[in-house]
């Protein structure tokens, strides 16, 4: 939602937040890189709409470790059509390709991650078809993307990243922060 102010005798844009996701970027700014190129996202003009949105929840009931902190990393289709997502999740070993966490100590103190890199897929591709307003969910072990990550509470954010496959959503998506408590791996 926008609306205009007066400072110094003229009309500046204001932002008003809101509680929702921003899936349109706004025309006329040019700190947003043009990505018309990149399949899966749609061009309006100057904008450009990323269908999907990237969410990150911690299950119901779990309590984050430092052996093991599962997050369920959602793709919801926030367009009005049918977006294709390449599904190539099920090697946990090959997630860093796909899946680079932030995760920032609340003093500030980044976490280094594991993984990145290219891949060479091999066999027959398999691809998750979106609706409109429809949710994929992958669950994702941090402690397999995050070294030395210790006790204590963290802002935690995904970014998913995809250059591979063919009529797919290919880019950049990254979730918003969530505060995590971390607890010790209690072994018995």
């Amino acid at each position: 939602m926008e609306r205009l102010r007066r400072r110094h005798g003229r009309c500046h844009p204001a932002v008003i937040p809101v509680l929702q996701p921003i899936i349109a970027i706004s025309p006329g700014c040019p700190s947003i890189p043009d990505r018309s190129h990149e399949k899966g996202t749609v061009s309006t003009g100057e904008c450009k709409v990323i269908p999907l949105i990237l969410i990150i929840l911690l299950p119901e009931g779990a309590l984050p470790t430092t052996g093991k902190f599962i997050l369920n990393v959602q793709f919801k289709n926030v367009s009005n059509t049918s977006v294709r997502l390449l599904k190539y999740f099920d090697d946990e070993n090959n997630l860093g390709i796909w899946f680079e966490p932030s995760v920032t100590r609340l003093d500030g103190t980044p976490l280094e991650t594991r993984g990145g890199g290219k891949i060479t897929l091999r066999g027959e591709l398999s691809y998750v078809e979106h609706q409109p307003g429809e949710i994929f969910s992958v669950p994702i072990d941090v402690t397999k993307l995050v070294k030395d990550l210790q006790p204590g509470r963290y802002n935690v954010r995904m970014t998913y990243r995809n250059q591979y496959g063919e009529d797919c959503f290919k880019g950049e998506l990254t979730s918003h922060a969530i505060e995590v408590t971390v607890a010790k791996l209690l072994t018995l």
